[in-house]
């Protein structure tokens, strides 16, 4: 069973950076970027002496128990280099399953003899073993791919050399999104399913936020309570000036916005961060760590903590003591 998977390693455009509308709009006949042998790269691919024994030996035409096996190994390495002209170079990294292949049976099944752990015993067909790997690879920050070759052949045994190599190849930035991190970064890797991936879920969460947004708008404490919780001092503003900072957060912070908007303590937190603004509690300087501001005893580290501490039942008699003294002190207002 075969399952294809496509990137381009494409050039950093130096003059601007990437956008993903423009990523076919190329200078074809630019002078080309040579991808070739790094220290580290060379020696990150050298040590996975197993996945090279299982992969190259037909670019190498040796066996991996030739006495000259590592020498070749290390020079192939040494002697990578690969031209990337401006339209890029298309790689194909996807795989083909075969759980009946007999070099792979240890890997699959494991061995306890050899401390292999093997996969889920419910993997007992071709499809299911891709879907099981091909799942695996695309989980956000996975380093999956890596261990492929214990499961899959690759379908194209080029195209997946060069592009491990490039994930330990420090001028290579292995997500588009990465490619102005660092100056020394000469190359991206355009990968169009998770490209499209991430426009979906952004899309999921324009809509979800113009949605929690709407319903914040008709609840002005629900719309106050998130205020507190990220510390705006629009608090103390007029609701035009906190409709002006709420719709700030909600577009800069998406994430962070629907996560506070949608905690389920979140107007008990903002209540004990009521309770710092009125000086009742206090929040020590450079930390999170939260006082009595008249006693200076500890009532925790952070918010969390802070809350646990106050649904404590224990502690119900300063709870209510609390609740009191911040309501008087409104009523004096």
């Amino acid at each position: 069973m075969e399952c294809p998977r496509k990137v381009i390693i494409l050039k950093k455009n130096k003059a601007n950076s990437y956008q993903m509308v423009n990523v076919k709009v190329i200078d074809a006949n630019a002078n080309p970027e040579i991808i070739g042998t790094s220290i580290g790269a060379v020696n990150a691919m050298t040590s996975c002496g197993e996945e090279m024994k299982m992969v190259m030996r037909e670019i190498l035409g040796l066996s991996p128990d030739s006495p000259d096996w590592d020498k070749e190994l290390k020079r192939f390495w040494n002697d990578v280099c690969e031209y990337v002209y401006g339209i890029g170079k298309n790689l194909e990294i996807g795989f083909s399953y075969d759980i009946s292949n007999p070099s792979k049976q240890i890997y699959i099944k494991g061995d306890t003899d050899k401390k292999i752990v093997g996969l889920p015993k419910s993997i007992t067909t071709d499809e299911l073993l891709a879907e099981y790997c091909e799942k695996k690879i695309r989980e956000p920050k996975s380093n999956f791919y890596k261990e492929m070759w214990k499961y899959a052949t690759p379908l194209n045994t080029e195209d997946y050399l060069l592009y491990r190599y490039c994930q330990g190849y420090r001028d290579v930035a292995n997500e588009h999104n990465n490619v102005n991190t660092q100056s020394h970064i000469r190359f991206y890797i355009f990968d169009e399913e998770i490209a499209n991936a991430v426009v979906v879920n952004d899309a999921k969460i324009k809509r979800e936020v113009t949605t929690t947004l709407s319903g914040l708008y008709g609840k002005p404490d629900e719309l106050l309570d998130v205020l507190y919780a990220f510390g705006s001092p629009s608090v103390d503003q007029d609701e035009t000036q906190q409709f002006i900072a709420i719709d700030k957060i909600a577009t800069d912070t998406p994430v962070e916005f629907l996560a506070t908007a949608k905690d389920k303590n979140l107007q008990n937190k903002a209540m004990i961060l009521k309770y710092v603004k009125a000086g009742l509690l206090t929040k020590e300087p450079l930390t999170n760590h939260i006082l009595d501001s008249a006693s200076r005893d500890s009532l925790g580290k952070d918010i969390d903590e802070t809350l646990l501490w106050f649904k404590t039942s224990t502690n119900g008699g300063a709870v209510e003591e609390y609740a009191k003294r911040f309501k008087e002190m409104k009523t004096k207002k």
